[in-house]
């Protein structure tokens, strides 16, 4: 039985060439003309951040809405009344804009100066109390990210010795002890860790001789690391992770381009209001290769 191959012509290939650029170029144009989801950032956060991050965020978010997003870049000591002229002149119709919770007043003014440009509000770990019409305001799912930090404290003391240390500082402590307590233990008792959990309000008031298998630095005690311990923490950060400390274990990144594809999702579903997970990066340094595999099953 002879097999028949069939060759494809110089002027065919060129032909399905020529249609494909053609294809391309439309999708390309059409994608430029859809309106932009411009995200407002202060200059101090991207020297924070990483601009890389920030393309990377933005490369994702834009491919998954096939819509641009665009950064409106302003400077950390610009007044409320240049936010809207800064709008502006990246878009006259942006899909939507997203405020940090830092610009929540301003995005109360433009959503009222503007009602036909949807205005979402990353509201984070604050409390974001007025109701605008036409603002979308979504939060840090607080509850989610202690239970999955709960989750892997207790890989962590499978491997190392010592109970585990939260670092809270007192502001957050109090406003999230009714969730962010229970939710860190349930986490803990699930994977079956007997060791206890201590929530301290700062670093002064964790011993110097304690020793533990595990530390959880909530928006407080990054002079933790100056103790050069080893002890592998887990830290909510906005970072540019390539310059945290070698032994961070886990990162929790609430950032407004963390969150950034899981609002405008909320966004375009109609929800007004929602709560959004962190980011978890996970570091692979010096850390037992068991704990890491199992780490990474956590999301």
């Amino acid at each position: 039985m002879s097999i028949t191959r069939t060759k494809i012509k110089p002027r065919h290939l060129i032909a399905a060439c020529g249609l494909l650029a053609v294809m391309l170029s439309v999708a390309y144009l059409i994608f430029n003309l859809r309106s932009p989801i411009l995200v407002l950032t202060e200059q101090s956060f991207v020297n924070l951040y990483g601009a890389k991050r920030i393309r990377n965020e933005a490369f994702r978010v834009s491919f998954a809405f096939f819509r641009p997003v665009k950064t409106v870049e302003i400077a950390g000591d610009a007044g409320e009344d240049i936010v809207p002229h800064a709008i502006a002149e990246v878009s006259g119709k942006p899909y939507c804009v997203v405020f940090p919770f830092r610009f929540s007043r301003s995005a109360t003014a433009y959503s009222e100066q503007n009602p036909a440009v949807p205005v979402i509000i990353l509201e984070g770990r604050h409390q974001y109390r007025r109701l605008v019409p036409g603002l979308f305001v979504y939060k840090t799912d607080i509850e989610a990210d202690f239970y999955r930090a709960g989750l892997a404290a207790a890989i962590m003391t499978t491997v190392y010795q010592g109970n585990v240390a939260v670092i809270m500082e007192p502001r957050q402590f109090s406003a999230f002890r009714d969730t962010a307590r229970p939710a860190f233990s349930r986490g803990m008792e699930e994977k079956g860790s007997t060791r206890e959990t201590l929530f301290f309000h700062s670093l002064s008031e964790v011993p110097q001789s304690g020793e533990y298998a595990c530390v959880m630095l909530a928006g407080t005690g990054s002079d933790y690391f100056d103790r050069k311990t080893g002890v592998p923490v887990i830290m909510y950060s906005w970072l540019d992770t390539s310059l945290v400390p070698m032994n961070t274990a886990l990162v929790f990144d609430d950032s407004p381009w963390a969150q950034l594809r899981d609002a405008v999702s909320l966004f375009s579903a109609g929800e007004e209001q929602g709560t959004i997970k962190s980011k978890i990066s996970i570091f692979n340094r010096n850390f037992d290769r068991r704990i890491l595999q199992k780490v990474r099953q956590i999301r």
